[in-house]
């Protein structure tokens, strides 16, 4: 049998758009599209919060992410010091991830959710919260709901009525680029 065998250092694949190679395996019932691994990275970014196009002041913004392939996992921490209200009304978005998000959901713009675990300090009564990224961007947009009901069809975005001064929330989705 042919195998490689390292007792000590790294694989290095020393030209781009290549990686390891999974096509010996037996494939699955499924469309299979690539069976190449050409991607892995650890890392940080710093997201940031918008209410419509004007960023809000941020006393926390950290956030870390893997990727393996073209699957991105992160996880992020926000803490808002303040709003610009004199232009800072609309949608709630997370801007800064680290990777483009793919268009890998046919006929919908919405790629995959997250979820927000801890929120506090919210300027209105919000009972949960979901985050969504949009095909060709790095942003996640922020929908809660305002019911005792849960999470449901009457999500709405979230706005500076929510989303205020010391608004504090962490966060964590899995999306593809």
């Amino acid at each position: 049998a042919n195998a490689l065998t390292l007792t000590d250092g790294n694989l290095k694949i020393g030209t781009a758009g290549h990686g390891i190679d999974f096509s010996a395996q037996t494939q699955s019932s499924s469309t299979t599209t690539s069976e190449i691994l050409g991607h892995y990275e650890e890392g940080t970014f710093t997201p940031g919060i918008k209410h419509g196009g004007t960023a809000a002041t941020m006393d926390v913004g950290t956030g870390a992410y893997t990727r393996v392939g073209r699957l991105v996992t992160v996880n992020g921490n926000c803490k808002v010091e303040t709003v610009n209200l004199s232009s800072g009304t609309g949608a709630v978005t997370i801007t800064g991830l680290p990777f483009t998000v793919g268009d890998t959901v046919a006929s919908t713009g919405v790629e995959a959710n997250g979820t927000v675990g801890y929120y506090a300090n919210m300027g209105a009564v919000v009972n949960s919260l979901v985050i969504i990224p949009n095909s060709g961007t790095t942003i996640l947009e922020m929908y809660g709901n305002f019911t005792t009901s849960g999470m449901n069809a009457s999500a709405v975005a979230l706005t500076n009525t929510q989303v205020n001064d010391d608004s504090e929330f962490r966060f964590s989705i899995s999306y593809f680029t």
